[in-house]
């Protein structure tokens, strides 16, 4: 390290003057191009950062890391040093290597006064870094209320961040305000936040990348109430599915938000829409051991007690599978029907491992022959078929495939896209429960489908009329 480094970590400023008038170049690098006015900017030496510019050092050089002595400033939260650099003409625009301007960083260090002076200055307010992110939406990610305040005020954008977006999320600053609380963050700061974003009236129905809206993520934590009040007051569809057809209530039972469900009911949410599996608001809070949740079900939305999932299991099959005491007796004093039959021939008794759920599903009935029930796969099975045929029909190659396993999805890949090609007119179909297999009748002849417990396609037999 020269002398001029030296001096001005010792923050030594007459050092630093002496070595000027020996001819120190102002403007050297070392390991990692950083030249003496970056490390003074890092230790927030402002003096030894004036005399330096007084004497030609570069403002907007920019580091290894492509960090000007501003943002590397702003980054290590050195505070005099930003302002100093700020009042002598440092460039608001150039960003680091991850692109965050040196707004990002004063929004990240909470830095209000630095923030003011950084608008006031010119620096673009709605830029966007790496991630996608404004400095407003990487605020409401941290939860930074007074700097959230300051910039919607200022007029910071709160539409989606995937505009001129590399690797979009879709996120809104709705979507942060309410992951931000959900996940550990202060749950009273993330309501504020939220309150303040919805005053600039923002679709509060924009979905993200996995296609769900801010009350998706509201729903999962009681101490987010406000929040999930405030949100449905704007108009928050409480029905919209995510990418696997979970709405809102599907997560607030999973995860026992029960003062969320009641919020939820209370709208009118529809307490048993189910997602892509069959599963509903009660299979979810089942399988979580949420007894207030599956009581709130039974008593307040009357919700279907026997609904059976693409595998044909109950939510009482769901909780003696999960060990949920509780929710198995909730279950059974609400009517559950013990001997329901799954696809694959499971009663709830036979999924389970405890031995306080084994004795409770017992009764003198026990060595009673099973009865399949109308709710299960007997009629799930044609619900199958009729998909295959209308990806089919739909000419869709891909959907058709998604429908498959990927063993099938390869090995037959030929004979499915010719079904895509030329779609058969279907007859009649023929379930067998027991197999879970379709026959199924067409003008060509007949097609033998063969399905898995969890729905997917896992042979596929072709036969044509002699």
């Amino acid at each position: 390290m020269s002398d001029l480094f030296e001096a001005v970590r010792a923050r030594d400023v007459a050092a630093v003057g002496r070595l000027i008038e020996q001819k120190a170049d102002v403007n050297e690098s070392r390991t990692g191009e950083q030249t003496p006015l970056h490390l003074a900017a890092e230790l927030d030496a402002v003096d030894c950062i004036q005399l330096l510019l007084k004497h030609g050092a570069n403002i907007n050089a920019q580091d290894g890391q492509m960090l000007t002595p501003l943002l590397a400033a702003c980054a290590g939260n050195c505070q005099n040093a930003s302002k100093a650099l700020m009042d002598a003409g440092a460039s608001l625009t150039l960003a680091d290597e991850g692109e965050n301007t040196p707004l990002h960083w004063l929004v990240r260090r909470d830095a209000v006064e630095l923030v003011k002076l950084a608008l006031q200055k010119g620096a673009p307010i709605d830029a966007l870094n790496a991630l996608s992110e404004t400095a407003l939406l990487t605020g409401v990610k941290l939860g930074k209320r007074n700097v959230v305040e300051l910039l919607l005020k200022e007029g910071a954008t709160v539409q989606r961040d995937s505009i001129g977006s590399k690797a979009p999320t879709n996120k809104t600053a709705c979507h942060f305000a309410m992951q931000y609380g959900a996940e550990g963050g202060d749950a009273a700061d993330a309501c504020a936040i939220l309150a303040a974003i919805l005053k600039k009236k923002p679709d509060v129905n924009a979905v993200d990348g996995e296609k769900r809206s801010a009350l998706h993520y509201a729903v999962v934590n009681d101490d987010l109430l406000p929040a999930v009040k405030e949100l449905i007051s704007a108009g928050a569809a409480v029905g919209q599915p995510d990418w696997s057809g979970q709405t809102p209530i599907h997560w607030a039972c999973f995860l026992g938000a029960s003062q969320n469900v009641k919020a939820l009911l209370d709208a009118k949410a529809a307490a048993d829409a189910v997602d892509d599996h069959r599963r509903t608001a009660l299979h979810r809070a089942a399988e979580s051991n949420n007894e207030v949740c599956v009581s709130m079900l039974l008593d307040g939305a009357h919700v279907a007690l026997d609904a059976v999932d693409v595998d044909g299991y109950s939510a009482l099959h769901y909780a003696a599978r999960a060990g949920a005491l509780s929710c198995v007796k909730r279950l059974l004093e609400g009517g559950a029907n013990r001997h329901l039959v799954s696809a694959s021939g499971a009663c709830a008794i036979d999924v389970t491992v405890d031995k306080n759920i084994h004795e409770l599903l017992r009764d003198e009935h026990s060595g009673m022959k099973r009865q399949r029930m109308s709710s299960s796969t007997n009629l799930m099975l044609p619900d199958l078929g009729a998909k295959f045929y209308a990806a089919c029909a739909a000419k869709d190659v891909k959907a058709v495939l998604a429908l498959c396993t990927p063993e099938v999805a390869q090995k037959q890949r030929k004979v499915l896209e010719g079904l895509v090609a030329s779609p058969p007119a279907i007859g009649q179909m023929h379930a067998s429960a027991r197999t879970s297999t379709i026959a199924v009748e067409h003008a060509g002849g007949l097609h033998l489908l063969g399905f898995t417990e969890s729905g997917l396609l896992h042979s596929f037999r072709p036969f044509t009329e002699s």
